[in-house]
Protein backbone atom coordinates (compact mmCIF):
# COMPACT_ATOMS: atom_id res chain seq x y z
CA UNK A 1 0.00 0.00 0.00
CA UNK A 2 0.94 3.83 -0.86
CA UNK A 3 2.89 5.35 2.32
CA UNK A 4 0.46 7.87 4.73
CA UNK A 5 0.20 11.46 3.37
CA UNK A 6 -1.60 14.44 5.39
CA UNK A 7 -4.00 16.54 4.68
CA UNK A 8 -7.92 16.18 3.97
CA UNK A 9 -7.67 13.36 1.29
CA UNK A 10 -5.12 11.39 3.04
CA UNK A 11 -5.97 7.63 3.79
CA UNK A 12 -6.40 6.21 7.03
CA UNK A 13 -3.35 5.88 8.78
CA UNK A 14 -2.18 2.71 7.92
CA UNK A 15 1.13 0.83 8.78
CA UNK A 16 4.67 0.37 6.79
CA UNK A 17 5.90 -3.19 7.07
CA UNK A 18 9.41 -3.33 5.62
CA UNK A 19 12.69 -4.46 6.19
CA UNK A 20 12.50 -8.25 7.44
CA UNK A 21 14.65 -8.23 10.93
CA UNK A 22 17.05 -11.29 11.23
CA UNK A 23 17.71 -12.61 14.95
CA UNK A 24 14.17 -12.80 16.41
CA UNK A 25 12.74 -16.50 16.56
CA UNK A 26 8.56 -16.81 15.29
CA UNK A 27 6.50 -16.95 18.82
CA UNK A 28 8.80 -14.80 20.74
CA UNK A 29 7.26 -13.79 23.85
CA UNK A 30 7.46 -10.88 26.27
CA UNK A 31 10.68 -12.04 27.72
CA UNK A 32 12.60 -11.34 24.56
CA UNK A 33 12.61 -8.04 24.29
CA UNK A 34 16.53 -7.40 24.78
CA UNK A 35 16.62 -9.52 21.84
CA UNK A 36 14.21 -7.77 19.91
CA UNK A 37 15.97 -4.78 20.04
CA UNK A 38 19.26 -6.33 19.62
CA UNK A 39 17.89 -7.61 16.00
CA UNK A 40 15.69 -4.40 15.11
CA UNK A 41 19.45 -2.67 15.88
CA UNK A 42 20.95 -5.39 13.16
CA UNK A 43 18.50 -5.35 11.04
CA UNK A 44 18.98 -4.45 7.48
CA UNK A 45 17.58 -0.61 7.55
CA UNK A 46 17.90 0.47 3.45
CA UNK A 47 14.03 -0.32 2.70
CA UNK A 48 13.29 1.20 6.26
CA UNK A 49 15.02 4.50 5.35
CA UNK A 50 13.20 4.00 2.06
CA UNK A 51 10.06 4.04 3.14
CA UNK A 52 10.33 6.67 6.18
CA UNK A 53 11.78 8.69 3.24
CA UNK A 54 8.65 8.40 1.10
CA UNK A 55 6.09 8.57 3.94
CA UNK A 56 7.94 12.32 5.04
CA UNK A 57 8.29 13.27 1.56
CA UNK A 58 4.24 12.65 1.15
CA UNK A 59 3.50 14.33 3.91
CA UNK A 60 4.72 18.43 2.57
CA UNK A 61 2.46 17.36 -0.59
CA UNK A 62 0.20 20.20 -0.76
CA UNK A 63 -3.19 19.30 -0.30
CA UNK A 64 -5.86 19.95 -3.55
CA UNK A 65 -8.06 22.02 -3.13
CA UNK A 66 -11.99 20.07 -2.54
CA UNK A 67 -14.21 22.70 -2.27
CA UNK A 68 -16.70 20.23 -2.74
CA UNK A 69 -15.89 19.24 0.73
CA UNK A 70 -15.60 22.50 2.13
CA UNK A 71 -19.34 22.64 1.25
CA UNK A 72 -20.28 19.42 3.12
CA UNK A 73 -17.91 19.54 5.88
CA UNK A 74 -17.20 23.37 6.16
CA UNK A 75 -13.65 24.71 6.24
CA UNK A 76 -10.42 22.99 7.97
CA UNK A 77 -10.18 24.32 11.40
CA UNK A 78 -7.09 26.76 10.25
CA UNK A 79 -5.06 25.64 13.46
CA UNK A 80 -5.02 22.12 11.81
CA UNK A 81 -4.01 23.70 8.92
CA UNK A 82 -1.06 25.60 10.10
CA UNK A 83 0.14 22.54 12.25
CA UNK A 84 -0.01 20.40 9.09
CA UNK A 85 2.24 22.90 6.91
CA UNK A 86 4.89 23.33 10.10
CA UNK A 87 3.81 26.70 10.59
CA UNK A 88 4.68 27.47 13.89
CA UNK A 89 4.73 31.44 14.48
CA UNK A 90 0.52 30.85 13.06
CA UNK A 91 -0.05 27.96 15.52
CA UNK A 92 1.48 30.36 18.35
CA UNK A 93 -0.92 33.07 17.02
CA UNK A 94 -3.90 31.34 16.78
CA UNK A 95 -3.58 29.72 20.39
CA UNK A 96 -2.76 33.33 22.20
CA UNK A 97 -5.71 35.31 19.66
CA UNK A 98 -7.98 32.02 21.28
CA UNK A 99 -11.28 33.40 21.99
CA UNK A 100 -15.40 32.20 22.13
CA UNK A 101 -15.53 28.57 20.36
CA UNK A 102 -11.63 28.15 19.77
CA UNK A 103 -11.20 24.27 20.26
CA UNK A 104 -7.60 23.13 20.53
CA UNK A 105 -9.28 19.81 19.99
CA UNK A 106 -10.85 20.47 16.35
CA UNK A 107 -10.83 17.87 13.95
CA UNK A 108 -10.33 18.07 10.48
CA UNK A 109 -12.58 15.27 8.05
CA UNK A 110 -10.49 12.49 8.72
CA UNK A 111 -11.33 13.63 12.49
CA UNK A 112 -7.34 14.53 12.85
CA UNK A 113 -6.27 17.67 14.91
CA UNK A 114 -3.69 19.99 15.51
CA UNK A 115 -1.83 17.60 17.85
CA UNK A 116 -1.64 14.90 15.60
CA UNK A 117 -0.49 16.78 12.28
CA UNK A 118 2.23 18.37 14.50
CA UNK A 119 3.64 14.37 15.42
CA UNK A 120 3.03 13.20 12.09
CA UNK A 121 5.20 15.74 10.08
CA UNK A 122 7.36 15.64 13.18
CA UNK A 123 7.22 19.23 14.62
CA UNK A 124 8.56 19.22 17.87
CA UNK A 125 8.17 23.18 18.51
CA UNK A 126 4.29 23.10 17.87
CA UNK A 127 3.83 19.93 19.84
CA UNK A 128 5.34 21.56 22.68
CA UNK A 129 3.02 24.70 21.88
CA UNK A 130 0.18 22.28 22.00
CA UNK A 131 0.82 20.52 25.01
CA UNK A 132 1.08 23.41 26.93
CA UNK A 133 -2.73 24.33 26.30
CA UNK A 134 -5.23 24.10 28.98
CA UNK A 135 -7.93 20.98 27.37
CA UNK A 136 -5.33 19.50 25.21
CA UNK A 137 -6.48 15.97 24.47
CA UNK A 138 -3.77 13.97 24.11
CA UNK A 139 -5.81 10.62 23.57
CA UNK A 140 -8.36 11.30 21.07
CA UNK A 141 -8.41 9.27 17.97
CA UNK A 142 -8.85 9.67 14.27
CA UNK A 143 -11.05 7.60 11.25
CA UNK A 144 -8.87 4.87 11.49
CA UNK A 145 -8.56 4.92 15.56
CA UNK A 146 -4.84 5.79 15.57
CA UNK A 147 -3.80 8.69 18.19
CA UNK A 148 -1.55 11.00 18.19
CA UNK A 149 1.40 8.53 19.61
CA UNK A 150 0.70 6.14 16.97
CA UNK A 151 1.59 8.78 14.14
CA UNK A 152 5.00 9.68 15.88
CA UNK A 153 5.78 6.05 16.64
CA UNK A 154 4.93 5.01 12.88
CA UNK A 155 7.91 7.56 11.60
CA UNK A 156 10.44 6.98 14.26
CA UNK A 157 9.53 10.49 16.20
CA UNK A 158 11.25 9.76 19.27
CA UNK A 159 11.39 12.84 20.49
CA UNK A 160 7.64 13.79 19.86
CA UNK A 161 6.82 9.92 21.62
CA UNK A 162 8.44 10.83 24.90
CA UNK A 163 6.85 14.25 24.91
CA UNK A 164 3.31 12.72 24.27
CA UNK A 165 4.31 9.64 27.05
CA UNK A 166 4.93 12.21 29.34
CA UNK A 167 1.75 14.18 28.79
CA UNK A 168 -0.10 10.79 29.83
CA UNK A 169 -0.70 9.54 26.35
CA UNK A 170 -2.11 5.90 26.73
CA UNK A 171 0.50 3.76 25.57
CA UNK A 172 -1.52 0.93 24.69
CA UNK A 173 -4.81 2.23 22.52
CA UNK A 174 -5.08 -0.28 19.73
CA UNK A 175 -6.29 1.22 16.38
CA UNK A 176 -8.82 -0.25 14.01
CA UNK A 177 -6.57 -2.94 13.01
CA UNK A 178 -5.49 -3.78 16.60
CA UNK A 179 -2.33 -1.93 16.44
CA UNK A 180 -0.47 -0.14 19.14
CA UNK A 181 2.15 1.95 18.73
CA UNK A 182 4.78 -0.46 19.84
CA UNK A 183 3.72 -2.36 16.66
CA UNK A 184 3.56 0.34 14.10
CA UNK A 185 7.60 1.36 15.94
CA UNK A 186 8.50 -2.05 15.81
CA UNK A 187 6.91 -2.94 12.03
CA UNK A 188 9.31 0.48 10.88
CA UNK A 189 12.29 -0.51 12.15
CA UNK A 190 12.24 2.47 14.49
CA UNK A 191 14.61 1.09 17.41
CA UNK A 192 14.96 4.50 19.90
CA UNK A 193 11.27 4.61 19.41
CA UNK A 194 10.99 0.63 20.24
CA UNK A 195 13.30 1.48 23.26
CA UNK A 196 11.30 4.85 24.66
CA UNK A 197 7.85 2.99 24.34
CA UNK A 198 9.17 -0.44 26.05
CA UNK A 199 10.59 1.63 28.70
CA UNK A 200 7.18 3.54 29.49
CA UNK A 201 5.63 0.05 30.28
CA UNK A 202 3.19 -0.56 27.19
CA UNK A 203 2.16 -4.14 26.65
CA UNK A 204 4.44 -6.16 24.47
CA UNK A 205 2.24 -9.09 24.25
CA UNK A 206 -0.90 -6.70 23.42
CA UNK A 207 -1.96 -8.74 19.65
CA UNK A 208 -3.07 -7.39 16.40
CA UNK A 209 -6.55 -8.06 15.28
CA UNK A 210 -4.27 -11.57 13.04
CA UNK A 211 -3.28 -12.28 16.64
CA UNK A 212 0.19 -11.01 15.92
CA UNK A 213 2.55 -9.37 18.85
CA UNK A 214 5.21 -6.31 17.91
CA UNK A 215 7.80 -9.35 19.19
CA UNK A 216 5.98 -11.86 16.88
CA UNK A 217 5.32 -10.05 13.29
CA UNK A 218 9.10 -8.90 12.73
CA UNK A 219 10.14 -12.39 12.73
CA UNK A 220 6.90 -13.60 10.52
CA UNK A 221 7.59 -11.34 7.56
CA UNK A 222 10.99 -11.86 7.24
Amino acid sequence: PPPPKSGPDAPPLKRLRTAPFEGLAPGATSGDAETFLQAMSTAEDVAVAAAAQQALTALHQPAAADSSEDEVFGPEPALVVAARAGQLDEVRALLDRGGEGFDVNAIDVLRRTALMEAAQGGHMAIMIALLAVQGIDVNLTEGNGATALMMAAQLGHTEIVAALLASGCDVNTVDNDGDTALMLAAHNGHTETVAALLASGCDVNAADNDGATALMLPAQEG
